[in-house]
């Protein structure tokens, strides 16, 4: 059938270094496959043609990139994956915690009464390589301090799992001296980074990259919009924390599903507080149970996705040290439950309607 067709198109695609360049360099070329040990692996798209009386093929050979080192972490909002990313690392949220079992194996390393987070975080390591193989991929991991638990977790996969740690610590306080303290830590962030590649980072990288993650969080943030199951929501927040700003499939979600789905005899729900983890089943809980999710208050949620810039600002500070911008982003952030300015000025003077509270485990653990 391939013969009779005047002309064929084949895409040749497959993970990085699977032998996508060899094979057409066999087929096209007649190299032998001593000649093929030295070629250099495809980066972008290769076109190659083959032509003879019956058949013209175009061969596109898909390449993927030059390795990359995975920097992986505990999922808070305080990390600076802008920093991350203009280095060219790619950022990692561990949310991949969800379950009994990876919360019991996380247990043997620290008592049943910590955060089931950080449980489940460490349960993830010890049950590889049988599940959970692409951890090896990691290259460093970052050591912070959102809470005890996370500073715990973080140090005890660094050691027992043999992970090179970055230590990126924040402050809790969001006063000037609060705020130059986190500057020197992206400072000093930003030079580990450096020894790690080898080369420094350019203002002009770190701009780039701040843009580029301003305008996918600004994207996602649309999410809570959608007319759609609170799963949903939750299924496409999960994607993007974890594919960054390259995800695709979100912004063709944008496109074709915007309102399109409509939820109806279910009681509304906000879910605030911890956050929900792939694994982890309380959503459908709630929707086998007549309630549907409207809003995921939560930092694998709006709160999260929510943290931008206006635009015409961030146009006005590009000619700028990319540190205060990035320092400007950690003075605007909410920063979930953790740090609040002037607190005794927002404390609650009156509850007017009591509803319901769902008191997830982790609140149970670590009632921060």
């Amino acid at each position: 059938e391939y013969i009779k067709k005047s002309q064929s198109k084949i895409v040749v695609a497959g993970l990085d270094y699977a032998g996508k360049t060899s094979l057409i360099n066999r087929l096209m070329h007649d190299h032998t496959y001593g000649d093929l040990i030295n070629l250099e692996p495809t980066i972008g798209a290769n076109i190659q043609e083959f032509e003879s009386d019956n058949l013209n093929l175009i061969i596109w050979d898909l390449g993927g990139q030059k390795s990359k080192k995975i920097i992986a972490y505990m999922s808070h909002d305080n990390i600076p994956e802008e920093l991350i990313d203009a280095a060219g690392f790619i950022p990692l949220r561990l949310i991949f915690s969800g379950n009994d079992e990876l919360m019991d194996k996380g247990a043997d390393y620290l008592p049943t009464s910590t955060c089931s987070f950080a449980l489940s975080t460490i349960g993830l390591f010890s049950v590889k390589p049988n599940k959970y193989r692409f951890l090896d991929l990691i290259d460093y991991f970052i050591v912070s301090n959102h809470c005890v638990s996370d500073i715990c977790s973080s140090e005890i996969i660094c050691k027992y799992f043999d992970i090179p740690r970055i230590d990126f610590y924040v402050p809790y306080i969001l006063s000037e001296n609060g705020l130059k303290y986190y500057r020197i830590e992206l400072i000093e962030f930003k030079k580990k980074l450096e020894e790690i590649r080898g080369s420094s980072i350019s203002n002009e990288d770190i701009i780039k990259s701040i843009e580029k993650y301003n305008r996918f969080r600004r994207n996602i943030s649309k999410i809570k919009y959608y007319d759609i199951s609170g799963s949903d929501k939750l299924e496409l927040y999960q994607k993007a924390l974890l594919y960054g700003p390259k995800i695709l499939e979100l912004r063709d979600f944008n496109i074709n599903n915007d309102g399109q789905i409509k939820i109806k005899n279910k009681k509304n729900v906000i879910l605030t507080g911890c956050s929900i983890f792939l694994g982890d089943d309380l959503i459908e809980i709630i929707e086998e149970g007549g309630g549907n999710v409207i809003f995921l208050d939560t930092w694998v949620g709006d709160v999260y996705f929510s943290q931008t810039l206006e635009d015409n600002w961030l146009d006005q500070q590009k000619e700028n040290d990319p540190f205060d911008i990035l320092t400007e982003m950690f003075k605007k952030n909410t920063y979930t439950d953790h740090v609040v300015p002037n607190f005794l000025e927002y404390k609650i003077k009156k509850m007017l309607q009591f509803l319901l509270i769902i008191v997830h485990v982790r609140l149970l653990s670590n009632p921060s």
